[in-house]
């Protein structure tokens, strides 16, 4: 998964994230909303995707902080590929 925008984290946190629970799902659930609807800046959702994928068990790897792309892959994945 590639995240670039508050929109698709909001869809990736709502259809596709392995957890429906945990604070920081649950934290970046919220901020997801407030970005889109432009209470808060972006670089606040891009430290909360990444605390919520750890949360989860899911490597997240970031590319670049100032565009707020990160890639996301099971650990499964990552361990698989070594």
């Amino acid at each position: 998964m590639v995240v670039r925008t508050a929109r698709e984290a909001a869809q990736i946190l709502l259809r596709e994230w392995p957890v429906e629970e945990g604070e920081e799902f649950l934290v970046a659930v919220k901020i997801c909303l407030d970005v889109i609807t432009g209470k808060i800046e972006p670089e606040k959702l891009h430290e909360a995707i990444v605390r919520a994928a750890y949360e989860a068990g899911i490597a997240a790897i970031t590319t670049d902080h100032r565009l707020g792309i990160v890639r996301m892959y099971p650990r499964p994945h990552i361990a698989a590929a070594m």
